[in-house]
């Protein structure tokens, strides 16, 4: 990171999971506080924010369970998600998702796939099943079959 005048201010590197593998500061003291994917950082606790919950990079993993994965669980809340996806026939097609375990784990960052996937919202169901990710681009990577046409 540049001050105004082009100086260099911070120069910070991270491993792939976002823990800190170079945080250099020259003598000006400067410390940006959005540091991995751009995202809130809080130096004494050593997690960053990602919008809808704390996430700890040293581990790889987030501090609470992925909000939408906990909303699908609730049967009352089940519905508009279902209408959401595009299943009008009252149903999720799961064969994806139930093809890739890792996307059954609510806590894990991107996937557990940090080199390809980023998760800067906290909420990565939220944005395939909003429609923000495309079914080709949020699911086929995970697959090792052609992907199938999208439910409408």
């Amino acid at each position: 990171m540049s001050d105004k005048n082009g100086t260099l201010a911070q120069l910070a590197t991270y491993y792939p999971y976002g823990a800190k593998r170079n945080n250099e500061l020259p003598s000006s003291g400067f410390s940006e506080k959005h540091q991995f994917i751009g995202q809130y950082y809080d130096d004494a606790t050593a997690l960053s924010y990602l919008n809808a919950r704390y996430y700890q990079g040293a581990n790889g993993k987030f501090l609470s369970q992925d909000p939408i994965a906990r909303d699908i669980g609730m049967m009352q809340k089940m519905p508009a998600y279902i209408l959401a996806f595009g299943g009008a026939n009252g149903m999720i097609e799961q064969t994806s998702v139930l093809s890739n375990p890792q996307m059954l784990n609510s806590y894990s960052y991107s996937v557990n796939n940090p080199i390809n996937f980023s998760d800067p919202s906290g909420l990565w169901y939220k944005e395939f099943i909003t429609g923000q990710q495309s079914w080709p681009s949020a699911w086929c990577p995970f697959l090792k079959t052609p992907c199938p046409p999208m439910i409408s």
